[in-house]
């Protein structure tokens, strides 16, 4: 995949839900097109607002595919995807999965990072970009008001 300039109005979006809280993927495609309708670039699915690590690996790939609907109306619409998971196996296989997808330039790996690195973070982080490709990462390090 070409990486592409990250530039635009980006949305954290939220994942609907249904009454058993699994992802609603009927409901999805039409609040990426809303976001889209609205002037958003994109969209990060899966985020911090999007309670990724609540759902099953094949639960968030279903997400994946389900907003991949909201090109049909808005081919320029860029996804980017929460992949981070506390096991490599599952993030780089996640990871993997929103590439082969098209999603985005790459995927986000959520986490708090304080500003030294631990030596196993950095074999975890080292280990994905082996195993999946190019990763986004989205540092969260400043601590407002806690």
């Amino acid at each position: 995949m070409k990486p592409q300039a990250f530039n635009g109005i980006f949305a954290a979006a939220i994942t609907p839900l249904r009454s058993d809280f699994s992802p609603d993927l009927s409901v999805l495609p039409l609040y990426l097109d809303f976001l889209a309708q609205r002037g958003c670039h994109g969209a990060l699915l899966l985020g911090t607002t999007g309670e990724g690590p609540s759902f099953s690996p094949e639960q968030r790939r279903d997400v994946f595919r389900a907003a991949l609907k909201v090109r049909q109306e808005h081919p320029e619409f860029r996804l980017l995807a929460g992949t981070g998971t506390p096991s490599l196996d599952e993030t780089s296989a996640l990871t993997r999965s929103a590439f082969d997808l098209g999603i985005g330039t790459g995927s986000i790996v959520l986490g708090i990072i304080s500003q030294s690195f631990s030596l196993s973070f950095m074999y975890f982080l080292s280990g994905l970009i082996v195993l999946a490709g190019m990763v986004w990462f989205m540092n969260k390090a400043e601590k407002k008001g806690i």
